[in-house]
């Protein structure tokens, strides 16, 4: 295993901020008891809002369905072999987005739709064609609509891709996590190399512009020789994007993470090493994007963060200018008016209130003014690795300004004057910490 000595950084730090990271709860921000609630929400959508009037709007669609459940999942998905269960969902979906779009008003251009899950590309064809004649019957896609989709590879036909691509999706994003078969059956994944190639190839040959995966780290039976083989694959396949994410097994909330051997787990210090890895293996083919992805260069993202314009909403990072963001189906989050707010986790409650004509809100909370502030700093020091003007970091009842001068201490952040700054080992700790520095900061 690699040495997080490697990384100059001491592994007291390393455990102390990785412990901070495992600990924390699970979506505290969307909690009831935080006062936003169905009602609360429709009042607010009803108001009329002059700075977002008419402005292009972001769609997130979450589809919970997939054929199996991966050990190392930390989605809300729901296991479905009849195809009338997906046809209930649509049903239901649709009676959502026509909810909103009553109150806020039809035809809104949009300027981001993302497809997440779940496998979206679970869904058949027919379903497929359905559920875009929903979205767009209520908004606006054009050519300019940024359009995306994540997708399961070994539900990927060169036909249904071919279909995807007509349905105007330009983006699509394979879920891979790992190309180690010793990694893969330790987390019930079953990926081979020839498979996710030919996907690869297929979406290009369809004509997706941007084909990417995601690598997680910190995955049973992880080591340095095996994730080091990954970067060689993935670097061999070549995608647009790659999004890194590290795994915490987490029993509690997710039972079926029980069936990982904890004896197969890398150690807190261990993930560091692998994330390091990740790091040094991409380097001289990709741009490091903000604190956790990496791009082609040239890619849209690429020079969003030379030029210091990169941002991050709940879809990811962006080059797109801010906007409303509506979330439909369980689990999808909205970020409008000052408000963020989830829906219901499970299909049962979204259901059931969708149902009844209600906004399937399981909780949120309202932004106050500081909030919204603190947030757009936090955005802009982890999407640009710098802030020149960090006084909202302490502007702030709910945080102790002492937490932003421990990460300075312990050299994660450097401040000079009204200037702070990532340093390069606050890049490889803060994707881990940072949003829990703030319940505004929740994406």
């Amino acid at each position: 295993m690699v040495s997080s000595a490697q990384l100059d950084i001491p592994q007291a730090i390393i455990c102390r901020y990785n412990k901070i990271a495992a600990a924390k709860t699970l979506d505290p921000v969307f909690s009831p008891s935080n006062g936003v609630d169905s009602k609360a929400f429709a009042h607010a959508l009803a108001q009329p809002d002059d700075d977002s009037l008419g402005a292009p709007v972001g769609v997130y669609v979450h589809l919970p369905f997939c054929p199996v459940r991966c050990l190392d999942c930390d989605n809300n998905t729901s296991i479905a072999h009849d195809p009338a269960a997906i046809d209930r969902y649509l049903d239901n979906l649709e009676r959502e987005v026509a909810l909103t779009v009553d109150t806020t008003g039809s035809g809104r251009r949009l300027q981001q739709l993302h497809l997440g899950g779940g496998s979206p590309n679970y869904l058949s064809d027919r379903q497929l064609v359905r559920l875009m004649s929903i979205l767009d019957r209520h908004f606006k896609i054009d050519a300019d609509t940024e359009t995306s989709l994540d997708a399961n590879p070994n539900n990927a036909s060169l036909s249904q891709l071919a279909l995807l691509h007509g349905l105007g999706f330009r983006s699509i994003s394979f879920s891979v996590h790992d190309l180690d078969p010793g990694v893969q059956l330790a987390i019930g994944r079953l990926n081979s190399l020839d498979k996710i190639r030919d996907v690869f190839d297929s979406a290009r040959e369809v004509g997706f512009d941007t084909v990417s995966t995601d690598i997680v780290y910190g995955l049973p039976r992880q080591n340095a020789r095996s994730i080091e083989r990954t970067m060689r694959n993935l670097l061999d396949l070549s995608p647009s994007r790659i999004s890194c994410f590290a795994f915490t097994r987490a029993t509690n909330e997710r039972t079926h993470q029980r069936a990982i051997d904890p004896k197969d787990m890398p150690s807190l210090a261990d993930k560091m090493a692998l994330f390091n890895s990740i790091v040094q293996g991409l380097s001289s083919d990709y741009v490091w994007i903000g604190l956790d992805s990496f791009a082609k260069p040239g890619d849209p993202l690429s020079e969003a963060q030379a030029q210091h314009r990169l941002r991050k909403n709940w879809l990811g990072y962006t080059q797109l200018p801010p906007s409303d963001l509506h979330g439909f189906g369980t689990n999808a989050i909205s970020d409008l008016r000052g408000y963020c707010v989830q829906n219901h986790l499970q299909i049962g409650p979204w259901q059931s209130a969708v149902a009844q004509g209600q906004f399937p809100i399981r909780g949120g909370v309202k932004l106050s003014g500081k909030d919204r502030q603190r947030r757009d700093a936090i955005t802009e020091l982890m999407c640009n690795m710098e802030l020149h003007d960090y006084a909202a970091l302490f502007d702030n009842d709910d945080q102790q300004p002492s937490t932003w001068t421990d990460y300075a201490r312990d050299g994660l952040l450097a401040i000079t004057g009204e200037r702070m700054t990532i340093t390069t080992h606050g890049r490889y700790m803060l994707h881990e910490i940072l949003n829990t520095s703030s319940p505004a900061h929740i994406f």
